[in-house]
């Protein structure tokens, strides 16, 4: 298998159908930026993934403002995510004591990675519609994940749809879960419950190792 760092961007990006095959699921403002998030998840990810979150999609951004993502060092306002799982992983996080994409730089320097179930924005579709899609790529989801692990990454999945519709495959497939039930998206007032239980898990992995 090989390893994470030997993955190149065209390599990882044939893991998904063409954008030009997929104009029919994503709006046409949006391929710009599914160019500019492969670009910046390369950017971050670590040479050895020791824990792979995944959620469920980047969300849509407007033409004119940054563009929400993730990893996206520039994006300051409306990042529950970002900050949710910082305050996961790093007991010492606080927003405005560095900046985010020095805090991204110390997440790929500890080994973690967050990859979505989905490239295309879901954030504007019906439940219905966001499990429809992600069933069509599921298949190459798992594939991608499996080339991007190493024989001790643990991966952890977010959002309770993510879990129902990703956990089986996953484990069918030989992937080590950390998180045996669904974890809240962190949003909503579901933050603290999250970033709880999202740490303990880690602390649990932490601890056997």
């Amino acid at each position: 298998m090989k390893t994470v760092a030997s993955i190149t961007l065209e390599e990882s990006s044939k893991l998904y159908k063409t954008i030009d095959e997929r104009r029919d699921v994503i709006h046409i403002a949006a391929v710009d930026q599914f160019k500019k998030i492969a670009e910046l998840r390369q950017r971050f990810r670590p040479a050895l993934i020791k824990i792979l979150f995944v959620a469920e999609s980047p969300p849509e951004s407007k033409k004119n403002e940054d563009l929400k993502f993730f990893y996206n060092p520039a994006q300051t306002r409306n990042d529950n995510l970002f900050h949710s799982i910082m305050k996961v992983v790093f007991p010492d996080y606080e927003i405005g004591c560095h900046t985010k994409g020095e805090w991204l730089e110390r997440f790929k320097g500890e080994g973690f990675f967050l990859i979505d179930a989905t490239e295309i924005p879901l954030n504007r579709k019906t439940n219905a519609e966001r499990n429809s899609i992600i069933k069509l790529e599921r298949q190459e989801k798992v594939k991608e994940i499996k080339q991007l692990i190493s024989q001790g990454t643990k991966v952890i999945l977010i959002k309770k749809n993510i879990f129902h519709l990703l956990a089986n495959e996953l484990s069918t497939a030989g992937v080590q879960l950390l998180n045996r039930a669904f974890l809240p998206f962190p949003s909503h007032g579901h933050e603290r419950r999250f970033v709880k239980e999202c740490r303990a898990l880690i602390l649990v992995e932490q601890t056997d190792v």
